[in-house]
């Protein structure tokens, strides 16, 4: 499976979970394209989480926006851990997500 391919599988595997978690109305539509904190902080969470695993370039690629996105999303990560109430929980989220969708160094999704 190629990784733009796994991309997409783990970007729709954290979107739905974070839908049944916390069930607060996210409209799929806007996932990708809305910018309010709603939508961002999740969309942000899950950028940075990939880019621990693949280059921006190719995430860009998968989800269509610009690798320099991810690029920002990563270099402002440790101030909204520190500071951007509510982003921490759902960073977490991501990397459990990025952790169940390998096993043993295997795509698994």
């Amino acid at each position: 499976m190629t990784s733009h391919m796994q991309i997409l599988k783990i970007y729709r595997r954290y979107y739905s979970v974070l839908m049944a978690e916390k069930d607060n109305g996210y409209e799929a539509e806007k996932l990708h394209r809305a910018k309010t904190t709603d939508y961002v902080q999740p969309r942000a969470a899950i950028l940075v989480a990939l880019s621990n695993k693949y280059r921006p370039f190719h995430i860009g690629n998968a989800l269509n926006m610009h690798h320099t996105t991810i690029i920002y999303h990563r270099g402002r990560h440790e101030g909204n851990i520190m500071s951007w109430n509510g982003y921490e929980p759902l960073y977490k989220l991501a990397e459990e997500v990025m952790e169940k969708a390998f096993i043993d160094g295997q795509f698994a999704l």
